[in-house]
This record gives structure tokens, sequence and C-alpha cells, in this order.
């Protein structure tokens, strides 16, 4: 796994499955100033370790976080939107045998026009 693919495989599990609110990613920004809310995914790699296996050499796990920001115009419509967000994505199994623990929040902010919640995923997959 490269964190392109990773991010491939998370961003295509969004757009087919997700139909909520629109998806907005680095490559896919989107205008936000006539929606009522929206969530922005991003992918970040944190560290890979080395498994030792007898026989066969060693088993490479890779890790990512995954974060899924959840704006919306009140902050009861962030907080909903990310605990759907986190019921969606929670114990996932992804392509390439990607695999997504339980969201973790993080306190929410207040921009111009929106609430933000962000919604943290750890992800891992075995080679």
């Amino acid at each position: 796994m490269g964190i392109l693919q990773s991010t491939a495989e998370v961003e295509k599990y969004f757009f087919n499955n997700w139909t909520e609110t629109p998806i907005e990613t680095p490559d896919l920004l989107i205008d936000s100033d006539s929606l009522a809310d929206y969530i922005s995914i991003r992918l970040f790699p944190t560290h890979n370790k080395s498994n030792g296996m007898s026989g066969s050499g060693c088993r490479i796990e890779y890790n990512s976080i995954s974060q899924i920001s959840c704006y919306s115009k009140t902050l009861k419509s962030a907080l909903l939107l990310a605990d759907n967000v986190n019921e969606f994505f929670k114990g996932k199994t992804l392509p390439l045998d990607i695999h997504s623990d339980i969201g973790n929040f993080k306190p929410y902010t207040q921009l111009d026009s929106f609430y933000e919640v962000v919604v943290i995923f750890d992800l891992s997959q075995y080679t």
C-alpha cells in the first residue's frame, strides 16, 4: 500500500456510498457558500512498522489517518453529521485490505459561517 492507493480507496468508498452531503477532497474543492453542510476528506501517513515472521520474511503494517471534517451552519447539525460519518465509516474493510478503526472526535471549531467537527480514523493495512 502506498499513501496514494489508500487515499484513492477511501475517497472511492465515500464517493460510491456516502449520500448525505457533498464531499470535498484536496483535488476536488467545492464552493461551500451555497451549501448548508458538507464533508472534507484528508489522508495523512503516520507510521509503518515491520513485524518479523518465521520462515516467510517479514510482514509490514502501513498506517495512516483519515481526517473527515464535517461542516454545517449550526453546531447541532455539525455534531450530528460527525456522528453519522463515524457510524458510516467505523470498522470498515476496504479493498487492498485497508481497515478503519472507530472514529475519534476533535473539539469543534467555529469558522466564519460554519461549525467544523473533525472525525479521525486510524487506517491500517498489512502486506
